[in-house]
């Protein structure tokens, strides 16, 4: 057992906040308990506004942004002598970089080593203040902290080996192995499947981190410290007055961080949902509040509507694939086969009459795609700049209001106020019912929305 917490960039954005974030974990850690510490690289933060994340320019020095050198190790320096410590804490490491980048060795392992830098700059400054503290620590390092990422060929940005990574996080941490402790772990990187190679591991898998280890070692929470006061229901920055949720069911928050929710990584949910244990989504700079909680309940006995989170995202085309007679076996599988040849992704479809309506997020292979759906005599129709608007909430599967099924209700009011609906999409067993409109409406879709269904 135990408490697994992470902290974000913004969260350890200066050496005060390293401290606090310090002072926190101690303060919640349980003699006899493994309590694990994930962190990420140094954030933005007040002190250094117009600054870019760490991370970005490590990702500007491998794409051959070499001005981006001094800032990168100007920065770390900085991160390093305002905690109190001098470089030799990082020599090994930093070392390690200025060669890879004076040799502009970027192939392999060295690519994530550059990317990975940050974090694992971090982990040392938090470990060396865990032990100033007088508390016992042990870093785990991208070698053996038990994150292993798919061997597809590349080291950077790659999947997770979602139950070798469960599998493998077991046998080195748990069993009680490192009770008394507090481990520090540095955030989204791990070792290539099979290999000792570091790897840095696909976008959200810093949240993953903390989740994978966290439920891995059946934690009793795992606290996700970010600088939002947990998951709101809709876009902030369209709703002033946008309410934080503050409780969500697992399913739920898969489906509302795949549709844009940028405080928690759908990937970082899975291992949880699987062994029930219980994410706290919190705000470094606001702790009294009570943030967002995702478990297997979710509160949904509180629910009327059911409808948790309206989420939007733009860059949608809908095109209608016409000429596919329902009566020729096999035609939808041909014609979806064309979309995949293309890496297309079919986000939402309708059946018609002779004809089918898909809705997609476009690549440069679109042009390609519509000349063999002509070719092969599936003419098509094309409705570009569209957004996708989505109702979350796992109460809709059951709940009615008024009667009136929710989805049904949403539809009425975007029709009263003369909002086009250019395809809708209401599966009976999903969480999600969603509403594709033109782009030029989304403000006044999502206000419209936000006001009928009595989040405000």
């Amino acid at each position: 057992m135990g408490k697994t917490i992470k902290f974000g960039g913004t969260s350890l954005g200066d050496s005060d906040l390293d401290k606090n974030a310090v002072k926190y974990a101690i303060s919640q850690h349980t003699n006899g308990e493994t309590t694990v510490v994930v962190v990420s690289g140094q954030g933005k933060s007040k002190k250094r506004e117009g600054k870019e994340k760490l991370t970005d320019y490590a990702y500007k020095i491998l794409s051959g942004d070499i001005t981006s050198k001094r800032e990168f190790f100007g920065m770390i320096e900085d991160n390093v002598t305002n905690n109190g410590y001098n470089l030799n804490l990082i020599d090994d490491i930093l070392t390690e970089a200025v060669r890879i980048i004076s040799k502009k060795e970027y192939n392999g392992e060295n690519a994530a080593k550059l990317i990975g830098l940050p974090e694992r700059v971090k982990a040392r400054i938090i470990k060396k203040l865990i032990e100033d503290s007088g508390q016992e620590t042990i870093l785990l390092d991208y070698n053996n902290n038990g994150m292993i990422g798919k061997n597809i060929g590349t080291n950077i940005d790659i999947t997770i080996a979602h139950r070798i990574t469960l599998t493998e996080i077991q046998q080195i941490i748990g069993n009680g192995r490192f009770n008394n402790k507090i481990l520090v772990v540095p955030g989204f990187i791990g070792t290539k499947e099979g290999t000792n190679e570091m790897v840095t591991l696909e976008r959200g898998m810093s949240d993953g981190t903390a989740t994978y280890i966290g439920s891995a070692l059946d934690s009793r929470v795992i606290e996700i410290w970010s600088d939002q006061n947990g998951i709101h229901s809709v876009d902030p920055r369209l709703v002033n007055d946008a309410k934080t949720i503050r409780r969500l069911t697992y399913r739920e928050a898969e489906a509302f961080a795949g549709l844009g929710a940028g405080i928690i990584s759908y990937v970082s949910i899975r291992p949880a949902k699987e062994r029930r244990v219980p994410i706290k989504v919190l705000n470094t700079f606001n702790p009294q509040d009570q943030g967002t909680l995702i478990d297997h309940d979710g509160g949904l006995d509180e629910e009327k509507i059911g409808v948790r989170a309206i989420a939007h995202v733009n860059g949608y085309v809908i095109a209608t694939v016409n000429n596919m007679p329902m009566n020729k076996p096999g035609i939808v599988a041909r014609v979806m086969g064309m979309f995949a040849k293309y890496g297309i992704s079919i986000d939402g479809m309708k059946d018609g009459d002779s004809c089918m309506t898909y809705a997609f997020r476009p690549n440069k292979n679109l042009p390609q795609l519509l000349e063999d759906l002509d070719n092969a005599e599936h003419p098509v129709d094309i409705r570009t700049k569209m957004t996708r608007i989505s109702l979350i909430g796992e109460q809709m599967l059951y709940g009615r209001d008024n009667g009136k099924r929710v989805d049904r209700k949403a539809a009425d009011s975007l029709d009263e106020k003369g909002i086009p609906i250019e395809l809708r999409v209401s599966e009976g067993s999903s969480v999600i019912k969603t509403f594709y409109v033109p782009t030029a409406y989304r403000e006044s879709a999502v206000l419209t929305l936000y006001k009928t269904l009595g989040f405000s």
